[in-house]
């Protein structure tokens, strides 16, 4: 038995920005801790995810951290989880306020199986209203996934979803509005719901957060992931090459209407995909009423203004935060991880890392490149596991936003990886209550685990 005393939180019990006293831990990881917190005076229960103060200084950290609060703030949706404040600790650690979630991950609920056709439904309606209104505001989340879906059950015995962690999420303001890019020379996000232009490095825009959608249906109604290797770099190459089976081959008694919306959602090229989460809510509806379900929206929904960076929470963060860019490094079953692109014959650094790799690796990376340059022929034909889906949004009078330009081929990239520091340490996620935005309880549930260095996705 380890008789090693546990060292006390020194943030516990302190009020931050004379507002918040730190109650209790919730979550932890590389990055740092959410605590669950109390205002002071209004004696509300909120949550302050704080981050190490030894990563304040890295600013590709802090304009990540930024990022995450920024993005889900500027949204306003009931199912984005609220983030309403931020400063400095004592000891100069940026933090920011949001609500507290007494609820669990999705992917807690999917360790016990799919989960009964009207729950799973009802799930996904809100998270496709989620996306909607993030996509409306030209933010694209990029690590849609069971974990950054939290599962509030009400006292009615219904739930309420969250989407949480925009910490890799990306906004559409620029030279090319709705056009979205990854930051140039690293593919962000997680392996088994990546999109295959966002594993291949090349344009990405909200139709990868669609195909993310697709996956999390396909897991939520049956059980398992469509696509799935035995490591990151074979999970991508499936996703890039592979057609998964329907659902309802998995699970019988699927309406077809649900089969083409999955497996459409799926496509490998983003215009063959649904074009808008609006017109996933399009073809959602009809399943839902054939089930005595309500619609996705009770009402047509009013298209958001899309968010300009650089007014508001942005310019209030920046003045504490300074510049800086995204990047994060970490593996495992449901990690956010990065792929760095091959450097320059100029560019020395990080060969000796990626050398530990051996012969096995070069290979598989090698293999990217040339199914990556394949992808310029049509995608696999799987029009046998789909049906054609409704399009009852302009008859119901539904805004549907005009199209973005097709995304272009993908380009034939040689990709390495970079392996995370030495220092990396596992932690293990639980199912917990009270989990707040992206907060990662300290033990328990082998379900999504992840190896955590400096620069991992979020907690």
């Amino acid at each position: 038995m380890d008789a090693t005393p546990l060292v006390p939180d020194p943030l516990l019990g302190q009020i931050l920005g004379e507002r918040y006293r730190l109650l209790a831990v919730l979550g932890e990881g590389g990055m740092g801790t959410v605590y669950r917190a109390e205002h002071v005076v209004l004696r509300k229960r909120m949550a302050v995810k704080v981050l190490r103060p030894e990563l304040s200084a890295d600013q590709d950290l802090v304009r990540r951290f930024q990022q995450e609060a920024v993005a889900a703030s500027a949204i306003g949706q009931e199912n984005i989880v609220d983030v309403t404040d931020f400063g400095r600790t004592a000891q100069g650690a940026l933090y920011f306020v949001m609500e507290e979630l007494e609820g669990q991950g999705l992917s807690v609920l999917l360790a016990a199986g799919p989960p009964p056709l009207e729950r799973a439904l009802l799930i996904l309606a809100q998270v496709c209203r989620a996306l909607a209104a993030a996509h409306g505001r030209g933010i694209v989340h990029r690590d849609l996934k069971p974990d950054n879906v939290i599962v509030v059950r009400r006292e009615d015995g219904t739930d309420f979803v969250k989407v949480v962690d925009f910490g890799i999420s990306k906004n559409g303001a620029g030279p090319e509005p709705g056009r979205l890019t990854t930051r140039a020379g690293f593919i962000m996000g997680t392996p088994e719901y990546m999109a295959p232009e966002q594993g291949a490095s090349a344009t990405v825009d909200h139709r990868a957060d669609i195909y993310a959608f697709g996956v999390l249906a396909y897991e939520l109604l049956t059980g398992r992931l469509p696509l799935r290797g035995e490591t990151a770099i074979a999970t991508l190459l499936e996703h890039q090459t592979k057609v998964p089976e329907a659902p309802s081959q998995l699970r019988p008694g699927l309406p077809p209407a649900l089969d083409a919306l999955v497996m459409k959602a799926l496509e490998k090229r983003p215009e063959q995909r649904q074009q808008s989460m609006f017109e996933v809510a399009a073809e959602l509806t009809p399943v839902l009423a054939g089930l005595g379900l309500p619609p996705v929206y009770e009402r047509a929904p009013t298209p958001a203004p899309r968010f300009a960076p650089g007014s508001g929470l942005t310019q209030r963060f920046e003045s504490l935060a300074g510049p800086g860019s995204a990047l994060s490094r970490s593996t495992g079953r449901g990690a956010t991880l990065a792929l760095e692109e091959g450097q320059t014959a100029g560019s020395r650094r990080g060969r000796g890392r990626r050398a530990r790799y051996g012969a096995a690796l070069v290979l598989a990376v090698a293999a990217i490149a040339v199914l990556v340059a394949l992808r310029r022929a049509p995608a696999p034909d799987a029009a046998a596991a789909r049906a054609p889906g409704e399009r009852a949004a302009a008859a119901r009078g539904e805004p549907t936003p005009a199209p973005p330009a097709p995304a272009p081929d993908l380009p034939s990239q040689t990709l390495t990886v970079t392996p995370a520091p030495s220092r990396a340490e596992q932690r293990i996620s639980p199912p917990a209550r009270g989990r707040a935005l992206g907060g990662r309880p300290a033990s328990g549930d082998n379900r999504g685990r992840k190896l955590d260095d400096l620069k991992p996705d979020p907690f």
